[in-house]
Protein backbone atom coordinates (compact mmCIF):
# COMPACT_ATOMS: atom_id res chain seq x y z
CA UNK A 1 0.00 0.00 0.00
CA UNK A 2 3.10 2.47 0.30
CA UNK A 3 5.32 2.21 -2.56
CA UNK A 4 9.38 2.36 -1.67
CA UNK A 5 8.26 1.90 2.30
CA UNK A 6 11.07 0.23 4.31
CA UNK A 7 9.96 -2.90 5.77
CA UNK A 8 12.00 -5.55 7.89
CA UNK A 9 11.67 -8.98 6.53
CA UNK A 10 12.25 -11.63 9.59
CA UNK A 11 9.91 -14.39 8.68
CA UNK A 12 8.56 -15.96 5.49
CA UNK A 13 6.05 -18.44 5.69
CA UNK A 14 6.82 -21.81 3.71
CA UNK A 15 3.48 -23.78 4.27
CA UNK A 16 0.34 -22.57 6.70
CA UNK A 17 2.00 -24.55 9.80
CA UNK A 18 6.20 -24.07 9.18
CA UNK A 19 8.21 -20.61 8.06
CA UNK A 20 11.72 -19.58 8.34
CA UNK A 21 12.78 -16.89 10.69
CA UNK A 22 15.90 -14.67 11.33
CA UNK A 23 17.86 -15.42 14.85
CA UNK A 24 16.45 -12.82 17.50
CA UNK A 25 19.62 -10.34 17.33
CA UNK A 26 19.59 -10.57 13.58
CA UNK A 27 15.53 -9.72 13.11
CA UNK A 28 15.74 -6.65 16.11
CA UNK A 29 19.43 -5.43 14.02
CA UNK A 30 17.24 -5.45 10.83
CA UNK A 31 14.33 -4.04 12.39
CA UNK A 32 16.16 -1.04 14.01
CA UNK A 33 17.79 -0.48 10.63
CA UNK A 34 14.56 -0.54 9.02
CA UNK A 35 13.35 1.70 11.54
CA UNK A 36 15.98 4.18 11.46
CA UNK A 37 15.80 5.00 7.28
CA UNK A 38 12.20 5.35 7.88
CA UNK A 39 12.72 8.00 9.94
CA UNK A 40 15.41 9.56 7.68
CA UNK A 41 13.66 9.57 5.05
CA UNK A 42 10.05 10.21 6.62
CA UNK A 43 9.99 13.65 4.45
CA UNK A 44 9.18 10.83 1.53
CA UNK A 45 5.70 10.18 2.16
CA UNK A 46 2.47 11.43 2.56
CA UNK A 47 0.00 10.52 5.03
CA UNK A 48 -2.25 7.51 3.41
CA UNK A 49 -6.05 8.23 3.52
CA UNK A 50 -8.61 5.77 3.19
CA UNK A 51 -12.23 7.99 2.36
CA UNK A 52 -14.91 6.40 4.06
CA UNK A 53 -17.38 4.61 3.72
CA UNK A 54 -15.19 1.99 4.16
CA UNK A 55 -15.55 -2.16 3.53
CA UNK A 56 -13.60 -4.78 4.99
CA UNK A 57 -13.96 -8.02 3.54
CA UNK A 58 -12.45 -11.15 5.96
CA UNK A 59 -11.94 -14.63 4.01
CA UNK A 60 -11.34 -17.23 6.80
CA UNK A 61 -9.18 -20.23 5.85
CA UNK A 62 -11.81 -22.66 7.35
CA UNK A 63 -15.55 -22.10 8.40
CA UNK A 64 -14.71 -23.27 11.56
CA UNK A 65 -17.34 -22.64 14.04
CA UNK A 66 -17.83 -18.94 14.47
CA UNK A 67 -21.22 -18.66 16.45
CA UNK A 68 -21.11 -15.10 16.30
CA UNK A 69 -24.54 -13.54 14.84
CA UNK A 70 -24.43 -10.71 12.52
CA UNK A 71 -25.30 -7.42 13.75
CA UNK A 72 -25.08 -3.42 12.18
CA UNK A 73 -22.50 -3.05 10.02
CA UNK A 74 -21.30 -7.34 9.86
CA UNK A 75 -22.65 -9.34 7.03
CA UNK A 76 -21.92 -13.35 6.95
CA UNK A 77 -21.18 -13.72 3.10
CA UNK A 78 -20.76 -17.52 2.88
CA UNK A 79 -19.16 -20.07 5.58
CA UNK A 80 -15.62 -18.12 5.37
CA UNK A 81 -16.54 -14.56 4.31
CA UNK A 82 -17.45 -11.77 6.37
CA UNK A 83 -18.05 -8.21 5.45
CA UNK A 84 -17.30 -5.42 7.84
CA UNK A 85 -19.09 -1.86 7.06
CA UNK A 86 -17.97 1.03 8.58
CA UNK A 87 -17.65 5.29 8.65
CA UNK A 88 -14.58 5.27 8.05
CA UNK A 89 -11.55 2.13 8.13
CA UNK A 90 -11.08 2.69 11.70
CA UNK A 91 -14.83 1.91 12.56
CA UNK A 92 -14.55 -0.89 10.11
CA UNK A 93 -11.56 -2.58 11.79
CA UNK A 94 -12.97 -1.93 15.37
CA UNK A 95 -16.35 -4.13 14.39
CA UNK A 96 -13.81 -6.22 12.73
CA UNK A 97 -11.59 -6.51 15.77
CA UNK A 98 -14.56 -7.46 18.15
CA UNK A 99 -15.79 -10.23 16.08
Amino acid sequence: MVPDAECAAVKAGVSRTAGFTLSHPAACALIHEKARRAIERLSEFKPYRIAGPVEVRVELATAGVRTSQPREGIERLNARTWLFRGKDIIDAWLKYSSF
